[in-house]
């Protein structure tokens, strides 16, 4: 036989509207005292951490400014060395252009050297002497022009100076006579020439002959400051044929 549940109980409430009320006020005052307990801890414990981060902040800005330092320092060193190395560059161009010219002309003192050399002899100990005279006829006139080459050996490297003359000898009108300095320059006055040198010394100038004069050997004279004398004579025709050599100078 089945048996049969009991009857459901009831119960029953009074409604109690002031409970409700203040139980609405107790969750909300809870909740917004949570709030406040929130926005407390959040401040108390985010205080710390900021005040960290603008440590931090001030210590990267610190060390950038050192850096952006330290960088314009670099550029300005880098500069600097760069212009240093240009200069040396351009030093360094122009000493081998100054040695380039010294070698040349050392070059050409050598050639020089061994042209003397040539020209007097390597054991040639005569002193000074005439060692070349040569003349040319000047087209159109009665006159010559002439190139006389002096040298010295005695004294290798010292200078020496002094005064020369040529004078020329021939015939005119059936009688010998002979021409010194100041007529060939049909000058009076006229001063010998001047000469002063190491190792040779090339002098050029020019002279007149007379109408009716035919030379026949040139003689060349002259004196050192030191004593050294100076004579030579030269055939016409040897002076005239003869190629002239050329311009040494000192």
């Amino acid at each position: 036989m089945t048996a049969i549940p009991p009857p459901p109980r009831l119960v029953v409430q009074a409604n109690d509207p002031a409970g409700r009320r203040r139980r609405l006020a107790i969750v909300t005052v809870a909740w917004l005292a949570s709030l406040a307990l929130t926005w407390f801890a959040g401040g108390w414990f985010s205080s710390p951490l900021e005040a960290q981060l603008r440590d931090r902040l001030r210590t990267v800005e610190r060390q950038l400014a050192e850096r952006t330092g330290q960088n314009a320092t670099l550029e300005e060193r880098l500069a600097i060395a760069t212009r240093a190395d240009q200069i040396s560059r351009e030093a360094n161009l122009a000493l081998q252009q100054t040695l380039a010219e010294r070698e040349e002309e050392l070059a050409g003192l050598r050639a020089d050297l061994e042209f003397y050399e040539r020209l007097v002899g390597s054991g040639s100990r005569q002193g000074l002497r005439v060692q070349d005279f040569r003349v040319r006829p000047i087209p159109g006139t009665s006159g010559f022009s002439f190139a006389l080459t002096l040298t010295q050996t005695a004294r290798r490297g010292a200078e020496v100076s002094g005064r020369a003359e040529i004078a020329v000898e021939g015939v005119r009108e059936g009688r010998i006579e002979r021409l010194d300095w100041q007529t060939l320059l049909q000058d009076p006055e006229a001063d010998a020439m001047r000469f002063g040198f190491k190792y040779f010394q090339r002098i050029d100038g020019s002279f007149v002959l007379p109408a009716g004069f035919t030379p026949n050997r040139v003689l060349v004279t002259g004196r050192g400051d030191g004593g050294e004398s100076i004579e030579r004579t030269i055939a016409w025709r040897e002076a005239l044929g003869g190629e002239e050599s050329g311009d040494v100078g000192q």
